[in-house]
């Protein structure tokens, strides 16, 4: 029988390799400059983008540089625009798993704390009705970890 955690890191090492690539074409690409960006470039969307490239592609504008050609400017747009692309899915991507692993920990973590319950109650009652010290003793551990001891040290005192 196969382990169920290997199943599941096989699907997470699935996921992260499809935006393996794109991680590495972000790597060999210069960083932006630092700094705070104008107002028109922070409302650069996509759709500006892809408008500019048809105005360069038909002759409606130039790029600022007069040595470059139009067409090259334009693809070079384009690539940045799949790069962006790549960016979104990247992310909406590792959102998923994020989330996935979150709720797979929440849950773990759920039924660890109710099979304690579980071995803290029957310790308990078996501290109870047995003459064993050492299981008092961690039972009175478990009590002072849960705050239960100091509570039932405050309430005898007051009575």
């Amino acid at each position: 029988m196969k382990n169920p955690y290997e199943e599941e890191a096989a699907r997470y090492m699935a996921a992260l390799q499809t935006i393996g690539s794109a991680i590495d074409d972000l790597a060999v690409t210069a960083p932006p400059p630092s700094g705070p960006l104008s107002r028109r470039a922070r409302k650069v969307t996509p759709a500006v983008i892809r408008r500019w490239i048809a105005e360069l592609r038909s002759g409606k504008s130039r790029p600022i540089d007069p040595s470059k050609d139009p067409n090259v400017l334009a693809d070079e747009m384009e690539g940045e625009l799949k790069i962006m692309a790549v960016m979104e899915q990247a992310g909406s991507v590792l959102q998923r798993l994020n989330n996935s692993l979150l709720s797979a920990i929440g849950t773990k973590a759920e039924k660890t704390l109710a099979e304690a319950r579980i071995i803290y109650r029957e310790a308990r009652e078996l501290a109870r009705t047995t003459d064993d010290e050492a299981l008092k003793e961690c039972v009175r551990r478990m009590d002072r970890a849960l705050g239960r001891g100091a509570r039932r040290k405050a309430q005898s005192r007051k009575g």
